[in-house]
């Protein structure tokens, strides 16, 4: 691996990219972030995808850790009851279609994200890198990951049967509050207001630009850790997202992000 590094701001690094964000419906430049704070290993390594490519190319190999190491760091820990966490030691852990895959994704303020998927059966691995904060590489790489082998492409899910209207009622009210740029604070619980709250006005520009809603579908509902986790495909005139919505204990919006299908 010739072209990673922890990141230097006043270095000359030839080629090095800079970091977008998608905003307010225009590209905006990342947000700046100090030196101090970007000199550590979760967001502060530069690379290309050839080195990420040698690095899972070792993976492979072993010639990091054993193999028992690594099947070790790729078993999914298990919650006090018995449910498993989709997460190992570092790692995602799941399988599409069948298929096991391991995977790490990465995301900063700067203006990146980045993914790395690594299929074990089919000792095939997709490294996805951008320079693009509000990209899905974990998408792109499953896409790319199905060029080469049509089992692994990602199928659309299909909706279940919604027993709990009042909750897709909520969700359906959240969104119309984003789209006049108006949500009930009681609605939330405090960390995720304070999460939501200053992204809102280009939460409303966003859905402006996505168009009315048409339809909303239930995909999935889980439980973990005393929440519910609710899975949505929210159909819009120029745009289809798939919605995450976490209700806590007492049914206050914990966690809401969307990404597009």
């Amino acid at each position: 691996m010739t072209s990673t590094r922890i990141q230097d701001l006043s270095a000359i690094i030839p080629h090095r990219a800079s970091g977008y964000a998608w905003s307010g419906g225009k590209l905006r430049n990342g947000e700046y972030v100090a030196q101090s704070i970007l000199s550590y290993g979760g967001g502060g390594v530069l690379s290309t995808a050839p080195d990420m490519a040698r690095w899972a190319i070792a993976l492979e190999s072993e010639k990091i850790l054993k193999r028992a190491t690594f099947d070790e760091a790729w078993t999914p820990a298990k919650f006090n009851n018995g449910n498993l966490s989709g997460y190992g030691l570092g790692w995602g852990v799941d399988r599409v279609n069948g298929h096991r895959f391991v995977s790490h994704s990465g995301g900063h303020i700067t203006g990146f994200t980045s993914n790395l998927i690594f299929y074990r059966d089919d000792h095939l691995a997709v490294i996805v890198l951008t320079n693009a904060g509000h990209a899905n590489p974990g998408a792109i790489a499953q896409h790319v990951a199905g060029l080469y082998i049509p089992e692994l492409k990602p199928r659309a899910a299909k909706a279940i049967e919604d027993k709990e209207p009042k909750v897709t009622a909520l969700l359906r009210e959240i969104g119309a509050g984003i789209h006049q740029g108006e949500l009930n604070q009681d609605q939330f619980t405090p960390n995720m207001w304070a999460a939501l709250a200053p992204q809102l006005d280009a939460l409303k520009t966003q859905s402006h630009l996505d168009g009315d809603l048409k339809s909303v579908e239930l995909l999935s509902k889980n439980e973990q850790g005393g929440q519910r986790f609710y899975r949505y495909r929210m159909i819009s005139a120029n745009k289809t997202h798939l919605v995450t919505l976490v209700l806590d204990k007492d049914d206050k919006v914990a966690g809401l992000w969307a990404e597009e299908e």
